[in-house]
């Protein structure tokens, strides 16, 4: 999956390089110090998952877990071809500087649900910074009881858990034309920037 696979919001794109991938021939990173970069994939085949997955790997480039959070656009409501920011969404955020994961819902671009769940630090603390890192997220409905969020981390062959799942999310959006997948790359000033490779999205079937 190359950067043409996906619309970038504001039109700002990352920057593509080689100096540090997991797969050759290069990884993703916010386009220089305090620049935001958001995407949404527009493969034909992502544009409708309503209950899927997406796995990354991310090089965090630095000593320890910055503050930089890590956060992934899911349930996007959004036409291909518009580059503006979806008014219908949800996210997840992974915030190691605060040891916290959260969901939160957006509806007309304003915050109306928000999760959150303490990272799982015997999990969290096998991860290495300076490697690179598998993480995957998952979303699905359940009748009766909502929509389900997990988070996971990979180590050696196996994924973990790293924090409670969130249950009884209030299921929106699955009636819409789209349910698009997204990432968003912050490299904050005074830090070093994260890479992102190897991006996988899945629709449940």
């Amino acid at each position: 999956m190359g950067v043409e696979d996906w619309d970038w919001i504001d039109n700002v794109l990352p920057e593509v390089t080689s100096e540090k991938y997991f797969s050759p021939p290069y990884s993703i990173r916010a386009t220089e110090s305090g620049t935001v970069v958001r995407g949404l994939c527009k493969a034909p085949d992502t544009l409708y998952i309503p209950n899927g997955r997406i796995e990354l790997v991310i090089n965090d480039n630095n000593d320890t877990w910055i503050t930089q959070p890590y956060i992934i656009y899911f349930r996007a409501v959004q036409a291909p071809g518009e580059t503006t920011a979806p008014s219908e969404y949800y996210i997840f955020v992974i915030h190691p500087g605060l040891m916290e994961i959260r969901v939160t819902r957006y509806e007309g671009g304003i915050v109306v649900e928000k999760w959150s769940h303490d990272i799982y630090t015997d999990v969290w603390n096998q991860l290495n910074p300076l490697e690179w890192n598998w993480f995957r997220l998952t979303w699905w409905s359940v009748a009766g009881i909502g929509l389900i969020a997990r988070a996971e981390v990979k180590i050696n062959s196996m994924w973990y858990r790293i924090c409670d799942d969130f249950e009884g999310i209030t299921d929106m959006y699955t009636n819409r034309t789209y349910n698009r997948v997204g990432i968003f790359l912050w490299w904050q000033s005074g830090m070093n920037p994260s890479y992102i490779d190897n991006i996988r999205i899945y629709k449940a079937v």
